[in-house]
């Protein structure tokens, strides 16, 4: 088939779709998206429509491809506009917001026949609205009110989720509708390479599915196609619930088993006897016991008697060093005492004998002295100074006396320490003697516990195990109810792989319990790339068609961004194109949305109205989402 051919619609050709008779358009989708630099002066104003909608950023002349018109950032404003919690990385958001600090993002949006405004800040308002109605052009102004987000998106909880929104694996109606959002806008860095990865780590998106476990994304499949129903999950959260006491009763049967062992081995080391035989816990028992009994069961608190005399006689070795301490410094006062009087008695002597006869020192004649009372002090300078040295002698040798005396006591205290410590220490070995026999008694105990312990745990597991099976069977008997929903979408799936490839293609969903698995066979099993990709789209096209028949919990709009990069095939994705009209000429009025961007050029007949819905380039700077670099 040449490129932009119609091609030859499939025997399983969508003339087997059930459209909905109940539903005039789809449940959702986007009227207009609104760019403005501020309040009053508009950026780009882009209509949208039910059906297919192309955003074609077409490749450069001279071979580059048509990277960085924006498309992807297109797909992103969508989806904050849609009630997603961010429109771009924190470097993305800084750019825009350094570039525009007052700029915003609106659209149009259809929700079940009645119109929503949104108004949502690019730049460094805080401001948000969303409410019913009309009026895009005049909302944002400068003292626009600030509703948030949150109405938009409890309202299509509300609309289309429905009760689905108290089974979803996430915390309130805001994270169930932007967790449900994630499968049906797929980041194009996940480039379809599985049917439950919707968010890419590199983009930053805050959609709380970046959280979500594998199962809880798989859970959020189901509920939207209507192919869970509340029995199931309450079997498999029972299920699940099971499996992690299994888990931790295994924990405790390791652990106790551990423990026995360990204490097995220092029992046999110590008794001997094999651990496997069955009397051999008797016969440690008995040895145990024996042991305990030919110890003094009064010496543990014998040995902490002799344990506090030792630190008594401690205390009083410590008393008496402290006092040796004191005696030699005070020996060390009246030995400089005794030195300085030895100093200064001469002297004083010869000042009394120079008081007594006075001579010229150049003449040596007598000079009779002027009075007594310059001899009388002279004389007693000097008797003080004999009676400090007589005193400070007479101290000194009774401090010697005691300095003996404490030393022949600190000998004696410390011998009696040396001794006590001896007693003591041998009172202590029998008191851990005891102690240990003691211990072992309690460990032979214990060890005969420890079988029965483990028998305990093993028939608790036995008996979750029985329940975690019963649950399962639950599991697999609610599963049932969902086999028509699977069969129909499975069908579908079939209808869509067949027109993609061709007619000797067959594509089948499969759903068990290692989750849902979307399979593709041509001449045997496919695993390139290519098909790969396919899976993907067909699987979520597959999804698209169920929810025009009315059949699921899905808003009948879809993104997919930039599919051609993904590694599908260009005649694949020529005929991607072709499905999609399809699809629009079932009713009178399309009763899906479906956004598609591109780089690769799609068939001809498609590029212009109504399907082209915009097309920008990287150069010049006006032709990008913004008209400008960032």
């Amino acid at each position: 088939m040449s490129p932009g051919s119609q091609p030859d619609l499939f025997s399983s050709d969508v003339g087997d779709l059930r459209p909905s008779s109940e539903r005039a358009g789809p449940r959702l989708w986007v009227r207009r998206l609104v760019l403005w630099e501020e309040p009053g002066r508009l950026i780009r104003d882009v209509a949208l429509r039910p059906g297919l909608n192309i955003i074609w950023t077409p490749d450069e002349a001279d071979g580059r491809m048509g990277h960085g018109g924006g498309k992807t950032s297109l797909c992103r404003l969508l989806r904050y506009c849609l009630g997603e919690d961010s429109f771009g990385t924190d470097a993305q958001r800084q750019l825009i917001g350094t570039a525009m600090p007052d700029a915003a993002v609106g659209a149009e949006i259809m929700l079940d026949g009645e119109p929503w405004v949104v108004v949502r800040p690019l730049g460094s308002s805080r401001r948000h609205l969303a409410r019913p109605g009309t009026g895009l052009d005049a909302a944002f102004i400068g003292d626009m009110a600030d509703t948030s987000i949150a109405p938009l998106r409890r309202a299509i909880a509300a609309n289309v989720l429905g009760d689905a929104v108290t089974h979803l694996p996430v915390t309130n109606a805001d994270e169930a509708w932007e967790a449900s959002l994630a499968w049906f806008s797929r980041d194009q860095e996940c480039r379809l390479l599985d049917v439950l990865d919707w968010r890419a780590a590199e983009t930053r998106s805050r959609s709380p599915v970046r959280h979500l476990s594998t199962a809880d994304r798989l859970a959020v499949v189901r509920l939207l196609l209507d192919a869970l129903t509340p029995a199931e999950i309450d079997a498999a959260r029972r299920a699940a619930g099971h499996a992690e006491e299994i888990k931790r009763a295994m924990g405790r049967r390791e652990r106790i088993s551990w423990v026995r062992d360990d204490v097995g081995r220092g029992l046999e080391a110590t008794f001997g006897g094999d651990p496997a035989e069955p009397a051999t816990p008797s016969f440690w028992s008995r040895e145990a016991r024996a042991l305990l009994e030919a110890e003094d069961p009064e010496i543990e608190r014998t040995a902490q008697d002799a344990e506090r005399l030792v630190e008594e006689q401690r205390t009083e070795v410590t008393r008496i060093d402290k006092d040796l301490a004191v005696i030699a410094a005070k020996r060390d006062v009246y030995d400089q005492t005794l030195k300085a009087v030895g100093n200064d008695l001469p002297r004083a002597e010869l000042r009394l004998n120079d008081a007594l006869n006075p001579h010229c020192p150049t003449c040596l004649r007598v000079i009779p002295p002027e009075s007594m009372q310059l001899i009388q002090e002279r004389q007693a300078e000097r008797d003080r100074l004999d009676e400090l040295r007589a005193g400070t002698q007479r101290d000194r040798q009774a401090l010697q006396l005691e300095e003996s005396r404490l030393k022949l006591a600190y000998a004696a205290a410390e011998q009696e320490l040396g001794r006590r410590k001896i007693a003591s220490a041998d009172l202590m070995t029998r008191a851990r003697r005891f102690a240990e026999a003691k211990g072992n008694v309690t460990v032979t105990v214990r060890y005969r516990r420890y079988g029965p312990e483990i028998q305990a745990v093993e028939r608790e597991i036995k008996q979750v195990e029985a329940n975690e099976a019963a649950a399962i069977r639950e599991v697999a008997e609610s599963r049932k109810a969902s086999t028509s929903t699977i069969e129909r979408l499975s069908a579908l799936f079939d209808a869509t792989v067949r027109f993609l490839l061709a007619n000797d293609a067959h594509g089948r969903i499969v759903l068990d319990e290692k989750g849902l698995r979307p399979e593709v066979t041509r001449h045997g099993a496919l695993t390139a790339a290519a098909v790969q990709s396919l899976k993907v789209v067909a699987f979520d096209l597959a999804s698209l068609m169920l929810s025009m028949e009315g059949a699921t919990r899905l808003p009948n709009f879809w993104i997919h961004d930039s599919p051609r990069e993904a590694d599908l095939g260009l005649n694949l994705y020529y005929r991607l194109f072709d499905l999609a009209l399809q699809l629009e000429e079932l009713t009178p009025t399309p009763l899906f949305q479906y956004i598609v961007t591109t780089t690769t050029a799609p068939p001809e007949r498609l590029q212009a109205e109504p399907w082209l819905r915009l097309t920008l380039s990287s150069s010049p700077a006006a032709e990008r989402l913004f008209n400008r670099d960032l």
